[in-house]
């Protein structure tokens, strides 16, 4: 599954149109990340229960770096540092 991205409306001017993309395409991926990573090991009391402490403590804070990533944080939008998936 690819991650989604968004297409601004037609009515809007290209730079407001571009701003309005890199916005929504950021939160977009973050909350993919979240879906598709991090909710099939945390939410999943089989595979969650099976990790070390240390490996939901690096899953934790592996969910918790994702959801900062929002308006107004470090490098909006255009630098945004994603954090590394544990292994």
């Amino acid at each position: 599954m690819d991650i989604p991205t968004h297409t601004a409306p037609d009515h809007m001017d290209a730079q407001e149109a571009a701003d309005v993309t890199k916005v929504m395409n950021v939160l977009l991926k973050r909350d993919y990340l979240l879906e598709t990573e991090v909710d099939v090991v945390m939410d999943v009391p089989d595979v969650w229960d099976a990790l070390t402490s240390d490996e939901q403590a690096a899953w934790t804070t592996y969910k918790s770096d994702l959801k900062a990533i929002d308006i107004g944080c470090s490098g909006w939008p255009s630098s945004i540092t994603w954090p590394t998936k544990p292994e």
